[in-house]
């Protein structure tokens, strides 16, 4: 767990170049913690709902990018929960259902 949650952690800091990136400034990772079951709960600062710009397509990448990272370098992690101020969500701009976990994004999310 102590290495998923410094994985998230460089996640949330963004790019070192500049680059865009999949969060919005000031979110910060409150806990992280993952279940005998394979299921990661990450909970993040109020600053994901108040900062993210909105739209389907940064929602998505603000979500499968988070999931896909855990995923894909944490066999132990299924799927992913994500949580706000130790709350269950319902969106973040109304457009994922955040109220179920999130494994793999969709293959057109993925680098070509």
């Amino acid at each position: 767990q102590e290495q998923a949650r410094q994985v998230v952690q460089q996640l949330l800091a963004g790019s070192r170049r500049g680059r865009a990136t999949a969060f919005p400034k000031g979110v910060q990772l409150r806990d992280l913690f993952i279940t005998p079951q394979g299921l990661a709960f990450v909970d993040l600062s109020q600053e994901l709902i108040s900062n993210h710009p909105g739209g389907t397509c940064a929602e998505e990448l603000t979500v499968y990018s988070l999931a896909n990272t855990l995923v894909a370098n944490f066999p132990a992690v299924k799927g992913v929960q994500i949580l706000v101020e130790g709350r269950e969500i319902q969106s973040l701009a109304g457009h994922l259902d955040l109220s179920k976990p999130y494994g793999r994004g969709p293959q057109r999310l993925e680098q070509s």
